[in-house]
């Protein structure tokens, strides 16, 4: 995949802004997640790909946008779990969808330390640089409220 997209946990990749209906098709991707707040374009860019939203802004998330991340956390699971190829994006692939990805991770069995360390290996030192999102992480225990 390009030097954007990589792979941080098996089916689980996060990248920058998502890439070409065709190019997702070419690398098999099956689920591509948006989480950039201002990049949420139309789900006919990306055919035969399910496109779940997780629309936030790189800042403290609200209540509202907790519960918006930690289901679509529970929704990536599943599909990759299913081992569903599945692309989490947010504007440059640090924060947003590296937050959504390392919940998704933790849900799937990887301790809160470990999923941090893989996505930054992958994303570079900087993601997660957001220190409420690592936090989120940290502390994320699935199925307590």
């Amino acid at each position: 995949m390009s030097p954007l997209v990589g792979e941080v946990h098996p089916s689980l990749w996060v990248g920058a802004k998502p890439p070409t209906g065709e190019y997702l098709h070419k690398h098999g991707t099956k689920v591509l997640v948006l989480c950039a707040y201002e990049f949420q374009p139309h789900d006919r860019l990306f055919p035969g790909v399910t496109v779940l939203r997780c629309p936030i802004d790189d800042h403290k998330p609200t209540a509202q946008e907790t519960v918006l991340v930690k289901q679509t956390a529970k929704d990536v699971e599943r599909h990759v779990r299913a081992g569903r190829h599945t692309l989490v994006t947010c504007q440059m692939g640090l924060n947003r969808s590296a937050l959504v990805a390392g919940l998704a991770m933790v849900r799937l069995g990887v301790k809160p330390a470990d999923a941090i360390r893989a996505i930054r290996s992958v994303r570079g030192p900087d993601a997660l640089c957001n220190k409420d999102f690592e936090q989120m992480i940290v502390r994320y225990r699935p199925g307590v409220r």
